[in-house]
């Protein structure tokens, strides 16, 4: 699962300004590949006000936090 931020980072928009050749050392299967969207993180998971329930059952929870990229702005 990868943010929906993640198609133009590879490429895979029509408007992106970067060549999926960038990401050369990154291959993703096209059939496999699920783009979570804000509205699919309908969840709260204190303190996480955004969340989403992976398989329904509670057991794995896709978090919308920051990372530790140094680019990561906090809100």
């Amino acid at each position: 699962m990868l943010g929906e931020g993640s198609k133009g980072a590879l490429g895979l928009e029509i408007t992106s300004s970067l060549s999926p050749a960038f990401f050369s050392s990154v291959r993703f299967p096209n059939d496999r590949i699920c783009f979570i969207t804000p509205s699919d993180l309908d969840v709260a998971i204190h303190p996480y006000p955004c969340a989403t329930d992976l398989f329904g059952d509670g057991s794995i929870y896709i978090i919308d936090a920051l990372g530790f990229s140094p680019l990561h702005a906090e809100i």
